[in-house]
């Protein structure tokens, strides 16, 4: 069984969801602060844990396809983690992943705003990034 870790990167928190290769199933796992490298730090150490070597990591981009500053930054963010371990980075768009998460999450009795400081819809909306990276992988 192979795992992937999915990764919604903001500037506070990145999102993080596990997701399975061989059945396309991404789960979201949690979300945590990036302040202070602790984010950089516990991303390592839970592909060390669970032997991850590949990362799917969402990318914001604009209307044409091109890089926003924020795809910069995520990039950048992705570039520390390979230098740390060996890792596979692999970006996909991630344009509506967090409405997307939104929506699965309206039917929740909590608040929006709720599920964003405790970092639920950043976890949801990594899981939505593997389910569009497993979409994209031919199914042998």
């Amino acid at each position: 069984m192979t795992l992937i870790l999915g990764l919604d990167v903001g500037d506070k928190r990145v999102g993080i969801a596990i997701g399975e290769s061989e059945s396309k199933l991404a789960t979201p796992y949690g979300a945590v602060d990036r302040a202070k490298g602790k984010a950089e730090i516990e991303i390592l150490a839970l592909c060390k844990e669970r032997n991850i070597s590949k990362i799917v990591a969402g990318l914001p981009l604009d209307y044409e396809g091109r890089l926003t500053e924020q795809a910069l930054k995520i990039q950048s963010f992705c570039r520390r983690l390979s230098r740390r371990a060996p890792l596979e980075i692999v970006f996909v768009d991630e344009t509506l992943t967090t409405e997307s998460a939104k929506q699965r999450l309206e039917m929740s009795v909590k608040k929006t705003r709720e599920l964003r400081q405790k970092g639920v819809l950043d976890a949801v909306s990594a899981s939505i990034i593997l389910e569009v990276f497993f979409a994209s992988v031919p199914t042998a």
